[in-house]
């Protein structure tokens, strides 16, 4: 379910009476209700007294029971990270309008997406954490004119599996040599991630290495080439970065 919520906000805070807040609440029909939240790279659990805001990326997940099975809740959103969880209602923080330093700072048109997906039995942190980046990161497409080109119609510049790895980021070495692929697995098993690129559009993978988070490889690189795969070993919950150099 995506919810587009768009309006303008003329609330004021003052000294005298306080801080005026809007939130969305969904109430959810769980029992046992349990909440996760994404953090850098990962998830985490946190107990709070019912009612206490706490901080979430792109995503939160409730679960727990509903009747005899167990079911939860997922909510991406686009900018919004002021979660709280009160009994089975979990509450997402709007906007927030403070008087101090700034008189009017919530003042004005405001626009925001959500996307709420139930699931059955339970949501691996990898699957949230796509559903956050497609809501964050949408395909944009970009009209031209009409004319005469080499590239394939329909294209995938690069896969990654297994579904339990995630690509962080894909960029330009610093130094120029070679893309720099960043991944990590959320989910606490270890794994052997493997990379293939479209030869049509990214060209032939000469070499892969490890490298470090400042692009500096490593003495002990655990990835390897076979054709245009590129296979590393990224450790539970840890990140692997890799510098891949193409040819034409």
């Amino acid at each position: 379910l995506y919810m587009s919520l768009s309006g303008t906000w003329f609330e004021r805070g003052t000294p005298e009476t306080g801080i005026p807040v809007l939130r969305l609440a969904l109430p959810l029909a769980l029992e046992g209700a349990k909440p996760s939240y994404e953090i850098p790279f990962g998830a985490v659990e946190r107990q709070t007294v019912a009612g206490e805001e706490v901080p979430a990326l792109q995503w939160a997940r409730v679960t727990g029971r509903a009747g005899a099975r167990q079911a939860g809740c997922l909510l991406a959103n686009d900018g919004k990270h002021g979660h709280s969880l009160d009994g089975g209602t979990l509450r997402v923080t709007l906007i927030h309008s403070s008087y101090d330093p700034d008189p009017l700072p919530e003042i004005g048109r405001h626009e925001m997406q959500f996307a709420l997906r139930p699931f059955a039995a339970s949501a691996p942190v990898s699957e949230a954490i796509h559903a956050g980046q497609c809501l964050n990161h949408a395909l944009r497409v970009v009209g031209t004119g009409v004319h005469k080109g080499s590239l394939p119609a329909v294209a995938e510049l690069l896969t990654v599996s297994p579904k339990g790895v995630v690509l962080s980021g894909l960029k330009m070495a610093e130094d120029g040599q070679g893309l720099i692929a960043r991944l990590f697995e959320p989910n606490g098993k270890a794994a052997t991630a493997t990379l293939e690129l479209n030869p049509r559009l990214l060209g032939t993978v000469r070499r892969a290495v490890e490298v470090d988070l400042v692009e500096r490889d490593l003495p002990a690189s655990s990835a390897r080439v076979a054709g245009n795969k590129v296979t590393v070993k990224v450790p539970a919950r840890g990140i692997a970065s890799l510098r891949i150099e193409l040819a034409g």
